[in-house]
């Protein structure tokens, strides 16, 4: 984790911002499952100050360098996303501290009128600001979810899966925006933040990319349990407000990617929408609302637990065998190699001792012989003479 420390953060602002920014999310999170809605418990003091932590998390992020283009090959940050990362979790913070602070409820006050411009200004002011983003910076073609590297060897079923996953994810929150429940325009927060930093620890060699899109999945699929809560214990407003917006992110995203439909559009007659349907939603019986949203969150959560599943801890298990039989090859290898050196050793030796004992040394002369010499040796002499 050392390489998480770098001189671009001297003082540790950042740093110090995403842990306390996690122990509020783990916080929230436990306090919601218990008491319900962790956000109006009555501590405004503490609500306020874990969300403007939230908000300095993303806005302190501006301060750390970052490549000027995008790596394809692993899901790492890069300039276009944190901006559009900043602008999406500064509309999920921004409406949970106007239901907080009571603005929201003035503005509902002041009529229908005031609501709608409220609920529009909440989901398009944010969408017009990546576009904006996008068009200086980054590219329309290769977009966050449909250039996302994937984990080693996960299959492509998988993969589309989990682009619809995260596509429908996208819509939700949008929508989630726009509710009156702040409990449910916060939790978007979370998987938006984490997003960027499992992608840091990918950058910082900390974690890979099977490790990302689980890490980012779980994030994702964390308000549905709340959303199980609410819905089994929940007020009766909350529930039903709730449920037409989930609805009404689900009716956008499928007209989007089906006939490609302005999104400006669809969102301004979702947002028209929404007061006629929310009559209708309070005339359902609340135990028929609560079973609906049941039945939906379980759902989302199952199938995408399966999806991760597959996509994660499928991919994570091919690349640790076909690490294991590679380790293994490599031993193999290895123990053949020092089988071969040692084969060539003996046969070297062998071949160095049967030349050494056929090779005929000369004996060397007495000293009789080199005193006075041998006729052999005189008449050798003569000859030579």
């Amino acid at each position: 984790m050392a390489n998480l420390i770098t001189k671009h953060d001297p003082y540790h602002v950042h740093k110090t911002l995403g842990l306390l920014g996690l122990l509020h999310f783990i916080y929230r999170f436990f306090f919601s499952l218990w008491a319900g809605n962790s956000l109006t418990d009555g501590r405004q003091d503490l609500v306020f100050l874990g969300i403007f932590v939230h908000a300095g998390l993303s806005l302190t992020s501006l301060l750390l360098p970052l490549p000027k283009k995008r790596m394809f090959t692993k899901p790492m940050i890069w300039p276009e996303f944190r901006l559009h990362n900043i602008v999406f979790a500064l509309r999920h913070i921004v409406a949970t501290l106007l239901i907080v602070s009571g603005f929201h409820a003035w503005a509902n006050s002041l009529g229908m009128s005031m609501t709608f411009l409220y609920r529009l200004a909440i989901i398009l002011v944010p969408s017009y600001l990546a576009d904006q983003v996008t068009e200086r910076i980054g590219d329309k073609e290769l977009r966050t979810t449909n250039s996302m590297p994937y984990p080693y060897r996960s299959r492509k079923p998988d993969q589309v899966m989990t682009k619809d996953f995260y596509a429908m994810s996208q819509f939700l929150a949008t929508a989630l925006a726009a509710t009156d429940d702040p409990e449910a325009t916060f939790w978007p927060v979370l998987g938006i933040q984490m997003a960027a930093f499992s992608m840091t620890l990918v950058r910082k060699g900390i974690i890979d990319a099977h490790h990302y899109h689980f890490i980012y999945s779980v994030a994702l699929m964390v308000p549905s349990f709340l959303f199980l809560r609410a819905a089994a214990f929940g007020e009766k407003s909350n529930v039903h407000n709730v449920g037409m917006w989930l609805y009404l992110g689900w009716m956008v995203k499928v007209v989007r990617f089906r006939w490609g439909t302005n999104k400006y559009v669809l969102w301004s007659l979702a947002v028209c929408l929404s007061f006629p349907l929310y009559p209708l939603f309070l005339l359902c019986p609340t135990w028929l609302a609560q079973i609906n949203m049941t039945i939906s969150c379980g759902e989302f959560v199952f199938a995408n637990t399966w999806r991760t599943y597959d996509l994660c801890i499928h991919a994570f298990g091919i690349k640790m065998d076909e690490t294991e039989n590679a380790k293994e090859k490599a031993e193999e290898e290895v123990a053949d190699s020092r089988l071969l050196t040692e084969n060539e050793i003996m046969s070297t030796m062998k071949s160095v001792h049967e030349k050494v004992e056929g090779l005929t040394l000369p004996v060397s002369p007495s000293s009789d012989s080199l005193a006075h010499g041998s006729d052999s040796d005189y008449s050798k002499r003569s000859d030579s003479d």
